[in-house]
């Protein structure tokens, strides 16, 4: 009877023996507390750029600023561009940004067509990677202007003074309006002074008065009267009571040779 009991002493001391064994085996396989990974230290302002309605072939431009908001340097290490026509215009973001420090990418959109445009905005870091979502509907304008780009207008003065009352020295932009109303014309002015509007322009500005009827253009004559031999680039912006965009803005440039 001792032998037996005994005996049932070591069986039960084998058996809580291995147990342990097992226990700390299993204890052993298992992993360690995880530690919290590093959060992206890099912010993009704003993150999104929702432009609604745009009219076609009209430019829109937005900065998107990267800021380094972490307490140690980071490194830019790639840009993806958003899908045409939303374009990168200028960047500064390159190689180290400091913290606090900023940088800014500026994006153009110009739509040749019509219907909804989405993309993104992508800026890639050895902090982490940014994105500024973008979105759009091209629709027609209130307004259409033609050309859009850059307008070339030629040279008045010397060695062209034998044609200045030549019409190829004034540069002619059509302005359309495609609302049902009149569109009234607040003011059409060029920038610098060396720009400046012919005669020979068909479009009413106030307070002259009048209107240009629904569904129907008139022209703007410009001609530029600086007398350099150097390429010179302005603007001429076009107020108007559309709630399209107001105002309207074409790019002017004078190129040295004669019309």
């Amino acid at each position: 009877m001792k032998k037996l009991s005994l005996l049932f002493v070591l069986c039960m001391f084998s058996v809580l023996a291995f147990a342990q064994i097992d226990s700390s085996n299993n204890l052993a396989d298992q992993p360690g507390p995880v530690e919290d990974a590093p959060s992206n230290s890099a912010v993009i302002n704003p993150a999104s750029w929702p432009l609604g309605n745009v009219p076609v072939e009209f430019a829109f431009y937005q900065d998107f600023i990267v800021t380094n908001g972490s307490e140690d340097n980071f490194t830019i290490t790639g840009i993806d561009p958003p899908v045409v026509p939303f374009v990168i215009a200028n960047t500064n973001c390159q190689g180290n940004l400091q913290p606090g420090a900023s940088c800014a990418v500026t994006v153009r959109l110009y739509a040749t067509a019509l219907g909804p445009l989405s993309t993104t905005l992508k800026v890639h870091s050895s902090a982490g990677s940014v994105q500024a979502v973008m979105t759009a509907r091209v629709i027609t304008g209130d307004v259409t202007l033609n050309p859009v780009s850059c307008i070339d207008v030629p040279q008045e003065y010397f060695p062209c003074y034998a044609s200045l009352f030549n019409p190829r020295n004034r540069t002619t932009l059509t302005l359309t309006n495609n609302q049902n109303t009149g569109l009234t014309i607040d003011s059409i002015s060029p920038e610098p002074n060396t720009f400046v509007l012919t005669a020979d322009g068909t479009c009413p500005q106030n307070p002259l008065g009048g209107t240009v009827p629904p569904h129907s253009s008139c022209t703007i004559g410009v001609k530029y009267t600086g007398g350099t031999y150097d390429p010179v680039t302005g603007t001429l912006s076009i107020n108007t009571n559309s709630l399209d965009q107001t105002p309207y803005w074409v790019n002017l440039c004078h190129k040295p040779y004669c019309g």
